[in-house]
């Protein structure tokens, strides 16, 4: 086996990094020769790089894994079961009309038995029974 002495380490660190099949894993490691401290980076240290680097890559996978079975609703997305110049509460066509006056005001709700709402108006999308 031949000597190398100090360059020992430092050519298998540069034998391990050339040989990593991730390419994105390969580029980070070869962005710097040094470490935290300043001092040239061993096997040690771009090993325990590479580990981070692979870690972080498999947790953004998973993320994203997640990210993609969320179903998301924007607020505004979501409609009323009413036309526009309709009675949020009574569903009335004719118009909208005071609180005070309207018809569901202290009735309650043959869908969801909610107060103060009619049924075709309901937002409700089972019966709460």
């Amino acid at each position: 086996m031949c000597e190398y002495g100090t360059l020992t380490d430092e050519m298998n660190r540069d034998k391990f990094v050339f040989g990593l099949k991730d390419s994105a894993t390969r580029t980070e490691l070869l962005k710097t020769h040094l470490n935290s401290t300043g001092a040239k980076k061993s096997l040690a240290d771009a090993v325990a790089e590479a580990k981070t680097l692979e870690s972080a890559e498999k947790a953004n996978k998973l993320i994203g894994d997640i990210e993609e079975q969320v179903n998301w609703t924007r607020h505004r997305d979501m409609r009323l079961k009413r036309d526009p110049g309709t009675c949020h509460w009574c569903g009335d066509r004719r118009g909208g009309h005071p609180w005070k006056v309207c018809p569901a005001r202290g009735k309650t709700c043959s869908r969801c038995g909610g107060n103060d709402h009619f049924a075709r108006v309901c937002l409700e999308t089972e019966n709460k029974q």
